[in-house]
């Protein structure tokens, strides 16, 4: 996928949820976690539809503050929400580590000069270059 689709790609996903990035400062990830934040977008998105149509009121609605790499692993930073926000964004975040930054496809833990999760391929070719 070219850069420009990725660029489409994540602002669709702004597009989507405006409130849930109405507030985010930092956003700075690479393209192969695309897909995964989407994922968590739905789930919360869903999981607040879901209170809103029980409670009728009093949803603690969920706002990103940052989402970025930060050692390997996709970091959430956000305000509201509830436990069952908590624990998504958390399995997200612990999945991140299994998945290649670059492509999305199955990965591991690489030390570079950075710690980044990539794939064997992704390896070869972004494991050589020094940030």
């Amino acid at each position: 996928m070219s850069p420009a689709d990725q660029t489409d790609k994540r602002a669709e996903l702004i597009a989507k949820y405006p409130r849930l990035f109405s507030q985010t400062q930092y956003l700075e990830f690479d393209d192969g976690w695309l897909d995964l934040v989407a994922s968590i977008c739905y789930t919360i998105n869903s999981h607040e539809k879901a209170l809103e149509q029980k409670w009728k009121e009093n949803v603690d609605y969920v706002v990103f503050q940052q989402l970025k790499q930060k050692f390997g692993v996709l970091r959430v930073y956000y305000m509201g929400g509830d436990e069952y926000i908590h624990g998504a964004v958390r399995m997200a975040e612990n999945y991140s580590s299994k998945v290649c930054e670059m492509c999305g496809s199955p990965g591991r833990p690489t030390k570079t000069r950075w710690i980044k999760v990539l794939c064997k391929n992704c390896e070869k070719y972004f494991g050589d270059q020094n940030d």
